[in-house]
C-alpha cells in the first residue's frame, strides 16, 4: 500500500512489482511513475549493497543516494499522483466488479484517522 504521509518513491519497489495491478485497477499514472523509478530504486539497492559489503562508508552512500533522492523527488512533483480519493474509489469499483464488493466497503472505524 502506498501511503499518502511518505513519499512515493520509499515505495518504488513494492509498486513497481504491483504496476500491471494498477493499471487493471485504473491507476495508471500511478503503475508510470513507478516504472520511471524503477532504475532509480535499483541503483539504490546497489549503492546499499556495497555499504552493506563495506566497500563504501556510510557518508559515501548517503552521497551517492541524495541526488537520486532528489531525482525522485522531483519526478513525483511533476507528476502529482496524490488523487486519493480517485484511488479509493477506483479500488472500490475494481472490487465490485469482481464480487468483492461485501468486504471491500470503507471501515466507518477509521474515519477521521489519515487516509491511507
Amino acid at each position: 500500500m502506498v501511503k499518502s504521509d511518505h513519499r512515493f518513491w520509499s515505495n518504488a519497489w513494492q509498486g513497481y512489482l504491483l504496476r500491471d495491478y494498477l493499471r487493471e485497477v485504473g491507476i495508471g499514472n500511478w503503475a508510470d511513475l513507478f516504472e520511471k523509478f524503477h532504475p532509480f530504486e535499483r541503483r539504490r539497492d546497489e549503492i546499499e549493497g556495497q555499504r552493506q559489503e563495506g566497500k563504501i562508508t556510510e557518508d559515501e552512500c548517503y552521497a551517492l543516494m541524495g541526488p537520486i533522492a532528489i531525482e525522485m523527488n522531483s519526478m513525483e512533483e511533476e507528476a502529482d499522483p496524490y488523487d486519493f480519493d480517485l484511488v479509493e474509489r477506483l479500488l472500490l469499483d475494481y472490487a465490485v466488479k469482481h464480487g468483492f464488493g461485501d468486504v471491500a466497503a470503507p471501515d466507518r472505524a477509521e474515519e477521521g484517522d489519515e487516509r491511507r
